[in-house]
This record gives structure tokens, C-alpha cells and sequence, in this order.
């Protein structure tokens, strides 16, 4: 039985969203390699993220991955002066978000790759605590670079209206999203994968 299998019997009002969306593989993460499977440039594309646009996100990655010769690594990052980062696009407080998390493992008080060994809300834990990284963007790094199956991003706007749209009876507030996603565990993030794919889907009908 797969996790969709499963997550069919413990919500059985999500048949129509997964049949329509083929049961998607959600920790397939349409980054275009940007990212390379690196969990500080991954960490970097999701802060890149916040509150913009994807195409947008893109965007100031790239100028900044090509900035630093390739993948953005901890050194490079730092070593960025303001001005710089302002002429790459990026605002003051990402500047300050991104300079704390390259500091923070400069100085051999964060180990991204150790979070692997970890449970997710020790992840959490350890990367809520930095400057500007929450729960969504933590949320996200669970899912494609940890892998972790059991993570749904109701911080995530087009995520909250994707349910709203296949569960008319689930409002889209986050508690109400957070409390139907509880019925999903512990799969969450498999119902994630769903709901974004038939974002996609929508857009192409």
C-alpha cells in the first residue's frame, strides 16, 4: 500500500484531488538543478523565496549563484557586501537573514548536513531560531531537502487556496488548514505534493 493509498482511507475526500493529479512524487522539487541537492543553497533558494514569486526567487538566486561562481556556499555568502547584495536584488532584511545563517555556520554553531540525522521538530527547533527562517520556509527544507514525509506548509497561501478549492467544507485560515492536515498524518506531506500539483493543473486547464 503507498502513502497515497494510505492517505485515501484516512481522508477519503482526497480521491478526487489525487486522482486528477496522478499522486505526484512530493519531494520532487522543480528547482531547474539550481540548487544541486546542496542543503545551504537549497536553504538559500527558500529564504530567496519568501514573499516573492517563484520566477522572481529565480531570478535573484541565479544572479547570485553566478556572483559566487556556481553554488552559493557560506563563505561567499558573507563575504557580500550590502551594496552588493542591493545591485543582486535582494532586500535589506534577506541580506541580514542570509548573512546570519552563513555566520552561524562559519562558526561551526549550525551543521546543515548533521540535520539529516535528526527528528523533524529538533529541525525546526534548530532552524526557527535563526533570524527570519519560520515555519514556512523550514517547512520547505523538510520536505526537499530532508525528504521528510509527514510536513504540510500551511504557511503556503496557493497551498491554503488549493485545499479550499478540492475541501470547500475546510476554510483556508491556517488553523483550519493545519487542523484538517492532522487527519493526513503521517503523510502530510504526500497530501502537499497533491494540492501544489493541481496548482500546475489548474493553471493548464
Amino acid at each position: 500500500m503507498t502513502p497515497y493509498d494510505e492517505l485515501a482511507e484516512l481522508d477519503p475526500e482526497l480521491e478526487p484531488v489525487l486522482t486528477a493529479t496522478g499522486r505526484p512524487d512530493p519531494f520532487d522539487w522543480h528547482d531547474g538543478e539550481r540548487t544541486r541537492n546542496d542543503p545551504f543553497a537549497g536553504l538559500v533558494l527558500h529564504i530567496s523565496s519568501q514573499q516573492i514569486s517563484t520566477i522572481v526567487a529565480f531570478r535573484i538566486y541565479d544572479r547570485l549563484a553566478a556572483e559566487l561562481g556556481g553554488l552559493p556556499d557560506p563563505a561567499g555568502v558573507a563575504a557580500l557586501s550590502e551594496e552588493r547584495w542591493r545591485e543582486l536584488g535582494f532586500s535589506h532584511a534577506k541580506v541580514k537573514y542570509l548573512g546570519a545563517l552563513a555566520r552561524r555556520i562559519l562558526d561551526g554553531e549550525l551543521d546543515l548536513n548533521a540535520l539529516a540525522g535528526l527528528p523533524d521538530d529538533e529541525v525546526r527547533r534548530r532552524l526557527t531560531a535563526l533570524p527570519g527562517i519560520g515555519n514556512w520556509t523550514t517547512d520547505l527544507f523538510l520536505i526537499f531537502q530532508l525528504h521528510r514525509p509527514d510536513v504540510f506548509p500551511a504557511g503556503d497561501l496557493a497551498l491554503r487556496h488549493a485545499v479550499g478549492r478540492w475541501l470547500p467544507s475546510t476554510g483556508i485560515s491556517i488553523p483550519e488548514v493545519e487542523e484538517r492536515a492532522k487527519r493526513w498524518a503521517p503523510f502530510r506531506t504526500y497530501a502537499a505534493g497533491a494540492f501544489w500539483s493541481s496548482i500546475k493543473l489548474n493553471r493548464t486547464t
